[in-house]
C-alpha cells in the first residue's frame, strides 16, 4: 500500500528524470518514452505495483482539481491536452508538490511548471493502450 508521501516522492523522481521526459518538445513521449515505468522498476524505487496504484490516485486528483479532460487525453490515444503549472498547482494537494519541490531543489511554483510539462508525455507514456497496465 502506498505510504502517505509516496506521490510527492514519485512527482520528485519524475521531476529529476524530467530533460529524459521533455526531450525535444516532440509529441512521441521524449526519448525515453515509458519514464514512469523505468522510474517504478529500478532497484529500490516505489516500485511498479505502488507506483501504478499513486498514478491512478494523481489521475483521479487531476480530476478532482479541474484538470480531468487533459488527465484524459494524456491516458487516451488523443492528442495531449496542454496545463499550465498554475493549473498543476492548483490540482495536486500542496503537501505532495511541496515534497516533489524539496526531493527536485526547486521551489514549488518551478516544479508545478515542469510538471505541466512532463506530466503529459510521461502519463502518455506509461498508457500506451490507453489503460493503466495491468499488475
Amino acid at each position: 500500500m502506498a505510504g502517505e508521501n509516496d506521490l510527492g516522492r514519485l512527482l520528485g523522481e519524475l521531476l529529476d528524470a524530467g530533460d529524459s521526459v521533455e526531450g525535444d518538445g516532440g509529441d512521441e513521449g521524449g526519448p525515453s518514452g515509458d519514464v514512469l515505468g523505468d522510474l517504478l522498476r529500478e532497484p529500490g524505487g516505489i516500485g511498479i505495483a505502488i507506483g501504478t496504484e499513486l498514478i491512478e490516485d494523481l489521475i483521479q486528483q487531476l480530476r478532482l482539481g479541474g484538470l480531468g479532460e487533459q488527465a484524459r487525453s494524456w491516458v487516451s490515444a488523443d492528442a495531449n491536452e496542454a496545463v499550465s503549472g498554475e493549473e498543476i498547482a492548483q490540482a495536486l494537494a500542496p503537501e505532495e508538490l511541496d515534497e516533489a519541490a524539496e526531493r527536485a531543489g526547486m521551489s514549488a511554483a518551478e516544479a508545478a511548471e515542469r510538471l505541466a510539462r512532463i506530466l503529459p508525455q510521461a502519463i502518455d507514456g506509461f498508457t500506451p493502450e490507453g489503460d493503466l497496465p495491468e499488475i
